[in-house]
């Protein structure tokens, strides 16, 4: 649980999207979006996603410094994780809203500098996700394995060496 978090939140500080705009004097400018931008910018869902990790974070320090840890916060880490990955894909469905208008003018403007009868358009050249999406939701599925597989009892582990 605690690897799930850690590079989940690892994740956020790496690009989640990609967006490759033609410009004027054809050069693409290519703007990256991390999720700690999305998270700290206003109250949406990559700030809920982030206050997930966070919360996965902290029960899971607690579970190693105690080695107990009371059946509530094993629900609680299960369900922050399927809140983050929830919140990820509606924070990336959000962001391609957001941009759809440039992603139209990008679209335009391809399809006018090449008018020939060849239409071959790709749209991952214009709109990409990254690394940091993906790693993000990896890592919260992590997360929630390691949430799993806590003991369910509120009984004391034992230490094997």
């Amino acid at each position: 649980m605690l690897m799930g978090g850690i590079s989940t939140t690892f994740c956020f500080f790496m690009p989640w999207i990609k967006l490759a705009l033609p410009s004027d004097d054809d050069k693409s400018s290519v703007p990256e979006i991390t999720g700690i931008q999305e998270a700290t910018g206003s109250l949406n869902f990559a700030t809920l996603s982030l206050i997930a990790v966070l919360a996965i974070l902290g029960i899971s320090v607690f579970y190693i410094l105690n080695r107990r840890i009371p059946r509530k916060f094993r629900t609680v880490a299960q369900i922050s994780c399927i809140i983050g990955v929830l919140c990820i894909l509606l924070t990336l469905i959000q962001f391609a809203a957001l941009y759809r208008p440039y992603i139209s003018v990008a679209i335009g403007t391809y399809l006018a500098r090449n008018s020939q009868a060849e239409f071959k358009f790709d749209l991952y050249k214009i709109y990409r996700l990254q690394l940091g999406g993906y790693g993000a939701v990896i890592g919260f599925i992590l997360a929630y394995i390691g949430a799993c597989n806590i003991p369910k009892s509120d009984t004391l582990v034992e230490k094997t060496e």
